[in-house]
């Protein structure tokens, strides 16, 4: 019961291991506490969104009624979901395609510790061009 007790408390206390089905039909707070405490690979049902029917916006600048009224499937996705399976098949296709000039990519460096803050907030506005890396120190390995 949501007026009754905290539920980020009671959720980490009757959920210690996380939640493996979430049926929502609530949305707001509430959702995002039960997202917070999803177990990998998680299942969440969306049958209402009663936190957003009659708010004068959408809560957090994004709603998720649309994921209710198209009967949305979201699936999450991370890389070392597949490292086991297809990793090595993907390291030797990617280093063809670069050694061959089909595939280019870009880095860019910031020289210094002092300049990590620009470098980040470049990262962040997109003004960067490619993988933002940050020396410290010069390369070793380069010329001098």
């Amino acid at each position: 019961d949501r007026t009754s007790e905290d539920v980020d408390e009671a959720l980490d206390r009757l959920c210690p291991k996380g939640i493996d089905v979430y049926f929502d039909n609530v949305g707001g707070d509430v959702m995002l506490a039960a997202y917070d405490r999803m177990a990998d690979f998680g299942r969440v049902v969306v049958c209402g969104m009663a936190s957003e029917y009659n708010a004068p916006e959408a809560p957090f600048g994004a709603s998720l009624r649309p994921v209710l009224r198209k009967r949305l499937r979201i699936e999450g996705f991370v890389v070392y979901d597949h490292y086991d399976d297809q990793f090595d098949a993907f390291q030797a296709e990617m280093r063809a395609l670069i050694d061959t000039g089909r595939m280019k990519y870009r880095i860019e460096v910031i020289d210094g510790f002092e300049n990590a803050p620009d470098a980040l907030a470049r990262l962040l506005e997109g003004r960067n061009k490619g993988k933002m890396i940050v020396q410290l120190s010069p390369d070793p390995t380069g010329p001098a």
